[in-house]
């Protein structure tokens, strides 16, 4: 095609405009920045410490557990919002009994934030035959700062068999981030941390190994294949580091907030079973550990606060340390997956056995010391800690362990 001059002097003005701002963006002496070397990945043998056995307590201190009067409550939203709209102020005033009633009704997600501020997400009356999410925040005063509810009726009809929990993820000092876990999706509202007006809610298809949590101001997950950043107004997602084996619900995936520990669920016949452990800042890896066998998918635990990582293969759990991965104790436990919790430092474990009294231990989390157990009433199934406090938890009531240091 033949050009006139006027088009002939315009395509060249345009030329000459990108190779100057081509010029100006790169500079023609500018350096090529240098490459930032990645830290080298630390990667421990399978050498595991001689196991402590819980299910012969007969070498360790008895204590007698000191009980609060088991208690039956009733559910969240009968106690958040008694007439249908949140309370005006934060219900549960009194210090002795709020753990009580926080583990009777037991909320979706809880948590209390830096300076006081509570965050409350519970399932709300169902208009149909699901149930909406409500989100409500309260002042350290108690005052009533704002509440939202997540519209959860795409997921009313199978709602029990896709429900897979929920979460709260604040990303200070902007947001507030709270959703639940489906089989089918992930679904989240993100609202403003001061008034509580909504910037953007809805549901990322993807199955999540892992509650999204808080780092580089966005949400972090992990899907079937690899991490995920999304960003918090749109649910777009920002950054994807795969994984170098499929994960999936027979995968081993934990977050203590900071990192992601991940054994894949299948592997290349070459390669070795490991936990790999992933920065949530920076998506790279930081430590891997060999294991002898691919730990439970269903019994995944780390907390931050005690730096350490659970798992279970077999009948023994190990404890690793979470940012060396140095595999620190193991104890056997049998067939059961023991629930456990963490309160002032120490790591709590409720042994439930087929023929006798279930036992309350308490260990030293970056040792595996026995501290002492405790038998614990009959129909004690689970343990919680709510505000550095420690509950049993049965059926149909809750008590709290007293005397606890």
């Amino acid at each position: 095609m033949r050009m006139v001059p006027q088009q002939a002097a315009k395509l060249a003005l345009v030329l000459l405009a990108l190779s100057v701002w081509s010029g100006c963006d790169k500079g023609e002496s500018a350096e090529k920045a240098p490459e930032v070397d990645k830290p080298e990945v630390t990667t421990h043998a399978w050498q595991p410490p001689e196991a402590v056995d819980l299910t012969n307590p007969g070498s360790h201190s008895i204590e007698e557990l000191a009980l609060s009067e088991a208690r039956k409550f009733p559910d969240c939203h009968q106690i958040f919002e008694p007439d249908g709209t949140p309370a005006e102020s934060f219900p549960l005033s009194d210090d002795e009994q709020r753990p009580l009633e926080l583990a009777g009704c037991e909320p979706e997600a809880y948590r209390v934030l830096d300076d006081g501020t509570r965050l409350v997400a519970y399932a709300t009356p169902p208009d149909g035959p699901g149930w909406d999410m409500r989100l409500v925040s309260y002042a350290p005063s108690g005052e009533l700062n704002w509440h939202y509810r997540l519209d959860r009726s795409e997921n009313a009809k199978n709602f029990t068999a896709n429900f897979r929990g929920s979460f709260i993820a604040p990303i200070l000092p902007r947001l507030v981030c709270a959703g639940t876990l489906w089989s089918g999706g992930t679904e989240a509202a993100c609202v403003d941390a001061e008034s509580g007006e909504a910037k953007w809610d809805g549901i990322m298809k993807f199955w999540a190994g892992m509650a999204p949590q808080p780092a580089a101001n966005a949400l972090n997950s992990a899907t079937l294949s690899g991490l995920t950043r999304r960003y918090p107004y749109s649910g777009v997602e920002m950054r994807y580091r795969p994984f170098d084996n499929r994960g999936g619900r027979a995968a081993f995936y934990a977050t203590d907030g900071e990192r992601l520990f991940f054994v894949p669920a299948q592997q290349d016949e070459a390669d070795a079973i490991q936990m790999t452990a992933f920065d949530l800042e920076s998506y790279e890896p930081i430590w891997r550990l060999g294991l002898e066998a691919r730990p439970r998918a269903t019994w995944t635990h780390a907390f931050g606060e005690l730096g350490v990582v659970l798992f279970k293969v077999d009948e023994a759990i190990y404890a690793a340390k979470a940012d060396t991965g140095e595999l620190l104790w193991s104890a056997t436990v049998g067939d059961d997956e023991p629930p456990v919790a963490a309160r002032g430092g120490k790591l709590y474990l409720l042994l439930r056995r087929k023929a006798d009294p279930n036992l309350l231990y308490e260990l030293e989390p970056q040792s595996g010391q026995v501290n002492w157990y405790g038998e614990v009433p009959t129909g004690t199934l689970e343990l919680r800690s709510y505000e550095d406090t420690l509950i049993l938890r049965s059926v149909r009531a809750v008590q709290k362990v007293s005397g606890l240091e």
